[in-house]
């Protein structure tokens, strides 16, 4: 991609990274929100008014360690 020939930024995986990057990227287009990560981490993102905000440091996020042991083969 170039400056001459703009292409619109969409994300449609890893919405807790895409939330702090979408909002600086000159083109972004949409976030798709699929939340995979939600079941196995303490606080998923919340989805207000059609908008995902980033929370806290780093991605914001904690895992739930209990839940990620359910899911371990």
């Amino acid at each position: 991609m170039s400056a001459a020939d703009p292409m619109p930024v969409s994300s449609h995986l890893f919405i807790e990274a895409s939330a702090h990057v979408l909002p600086v990227t000159p083109l972004a287009h949409y976030l798709e929100y699929m939340d995979l990560a939600g079941p196995v981490i303490v606080e998923p993102p919340v989805l207000a008014e059609g908008c995902v905000t980033p929370r806290g440091p780093g991605l914001g996020m904690d895992w739930d360690e209990a839940a990620v042991e359910r899911y371990r083969f």
